[in-house]
């Protein structure tokens, strides 16, 4: 019975770990974007949107296209490693009926939705791509832009 519970512990840990793991690329690649977009806003202040500056805007809707496809399957790795993790959780439980720690989860989480009604809601997977979405629409606005003019 301890291998077991030892065993499902540490596969449990692993799979959160992981999860914390994609997330925090997540935020890597969203982080390098912004301040990428950040720049380019600034040549584009100082410079003007002109022809010569094409190769920058391409790039920002490129790295706002590479945001979005990477900011997806990092989410689909985060949310595999977490429902693996919540099902090892769940054997525990059965093995460790006593601990009642599905009850405290579950009592927990309705005080935390009373607490925060609307932020509980709102998914954090949304605002990376919501940030990449408008990441890839200025460079490709700022491309069209800058292929009109002279």
């Amino acid at each position: 019975m301890a291998e077991t519970h030892e065993f499902l512990m540490r596969a449990m840990e692993e799979n959160w770990l992981l999860g914390r793991q994609a997330e925090d690329k997540r935020m890597a690649i969203a982080t390098s974007n912004f301040f990428v977009a950040s720049v380019a806003h600034c040549i584009y202040a100082l410079t003007g949107i002109k022809r010569k500056i094409l190769p920058l805007t391409l790039w920002m809707f490129l790295s706002g296209i590479y945001g979005i496809m990477t900011s997806l399957k990092l989410y689909e790795r985060q949310q595999f490693h977490i429902h693996r993790a919540r099902k090892l959780r769940a054997r525990l439980d059965i093995l460790h009926p006593n601990e009642q720690v599905e009850e405290l989860l579950v009592k927990s989480e309705k005080e935390h939705k009373k607490q925060y009604p609307y932020l509980i809601n709102l998914r954090l997977n949304a605002l990376w791509i919501g940030l990449h979405i408008t990441i890839t629409l200025l460079g490709f606005f700022y491309s069209i832009k800058a292929l009109i003019k002279k």
